[in-house]
């Protein structure tokens, strides 16, 4: 059940925002432009004497839009940039590993980068 409105999750992923477009393609379907905030989460892999630092691209989205989401659709990502123009992120293609509904109408995507 979702406790909030399309509207309110129209606002959080705003591209004047958080919110970036990206092309999802589901396996086997036509692609289509959704919005979403994309995540970097960087986590620490203990080792025995050293630890390992690493990344893993996350992105939240509306629910609705990622229903029928499953491992191995594909999200793609334009170059993104400042308002001068300069590339913060080259653009990139990543495949779905996990999907994370919340139950309020969003869902965490978990990705590996192609």
């Amino acid at each position: 059940m979702s406790l909030e409105f399309d509207s309110d999750f129209d606002g959080y992923l705003d591209v004047i925002g958080h919110g970036v477009s990206c092309t999802y393609t589901p396996t086997g379907g036509s692609p289509v432009t959704i919005k979403v905030i994309l995540d970097q989460e960087y986590y620490e892999i203990p080792g025995d004497t050293v630890s390992f630092n690493g990344s893993q691209p996350i992105v939240q989205g509306k629910a609705k839009d990622l229903r029928d989401g499953a491992f191995g659709d594909q999200l793609a990502f334009a170059a993104i940039t400042d308002l001068s123009g300069n590339t913060i992120k080259n653009a990139a293609t990543y495949k779905i590993v996990s999907l994370q509904p919340d139950n309020t109408g969003m869902v965490a995507v978990v990705l590996e980068e192609q």
